[in-house]
């Protein structure tokens, strides 16, 4: 490319640069200020497949091994819980002495088996969650997942 070329580019490239805010502003002020429809079929299917939390209550605990065990997850707020592709996790919201954590714990049930999730825990030595997770969890508790 001549060096002509490359330095209409570059002021060409400047002059959009420095029309950038003007151009914004116009397009702002030609767009509606009707309210986005909450209804709307994309935004359902949006809340369903990203909801802001989910209330589960624990089914079911397994002991894997001496310092695993796995929980089954049940939604409560809905009928099946979102789908999810393989390795993709959830955060899991415990309230401990009156203090919120939060951890991410991938999901160990299959993609298919929506009706409950399933995460696996692995006991760690200073592990809050963890430890919590073990020693006081039971069925029927109910938890926030996000």
């Amino acid at each position: 490319m001549s060096e002509f070329k490359i330095g209409m580019h570059a002021k060409l490239d400047m002059l959009k640069f420095k029309n950038l805010g003007i151009n914004r502003d116009k397009k702002i002020t030609k767009t509606s200020s009707k309210q986005i429809h909450l209804n709307y079929k994309a935004n359902e299917l949006a809340t369903i497949l990203h909801p802001n939390g989910i209330r589960v209550a624990i089914t079911q605990i397994i002991k894997e091994t001496e310092d695993t065990k796995s929980f089954y997850l049940k939604p409560q707020n809905m009928s099946l819980m979102p789908p999810f592709m393989p390795g993709q996790y959830v955060t899991l919201c415990v309230t401990i002495d009156g203090r919120t954590y939060k951890r991410p714990y991938s999901i160990s049930s299959s993609p298919s088996a929506l009706q409950e999730y399933r995460i696996t825990i692995k006991k760690e030595e200073n592990g809050i969650v963890s430890n919590y997770m073990f020693n006081e969890a039971k069925e029927n508790d109910q938890l926030n997942l996000l």
